[in-house]
Order: C-alpha cells, then sequence, then structure tokens
C-alpha cells in the first residue's frame, strides 16, 4: 500500500479472494475503499469490484448500513 493508504481490515471471501476495506487518497479524494482482493491465480492484486465511499459520505453510508439486521 502507498503512504496514503491505511488497511482497516479484511475477510476472506473464498481461498481466491479477499474483501480489504481501506481509507485511501485516490485523485487528491479520500475515501473508504471495499474492494474485492485477488489473492491467487494468474492476477494477484485489488480487483474492478468494489466500491469507493468519498470520506464526507461515510456518516451517511454508515448509517444506512447500522439499518441492515440480519
Amino acid at each position: 500500500m502507498g503512504d496514503n493508504e491505511q488497511e482497516i481490515g479484511k475477510i476472506e471471501k473464498n481461498q481466491q479472494t479477499d474483501i480489504v476495506v481501506k481509507i485511501s487518497e485516490f485523485q487528491g479524494r479520500v475515501g473508504v475503499d471495499i474492494r474485492e482482493y485477488q489473492k491467487a491465480g494468474g492476477y494477484i492484486g485489488p480487483t474492478s469490484k468494489g466500491i469507493r465511499i468519498p470520506v464526507e459520505k461515510w456518516q451517511e453510508i454508515k448509517a444506512i448500513l447500522d439499518k441492515v439486521q440480519v
């Protein structure tokens, strides 16, 4: 990870893929990135499967997620 990235945590999705949550800067803007990371096979690293939430929208997203009851 670069100097402007902070990994918050990861969850194993399956043997080939983790879901990683990190705070990072992209194009000068800070956001929360929730992304699949390929950890086996021909390619190792982040994939396009994921979402980037601008830091200024994080509390709004978190409030919605807190309503999820499973």
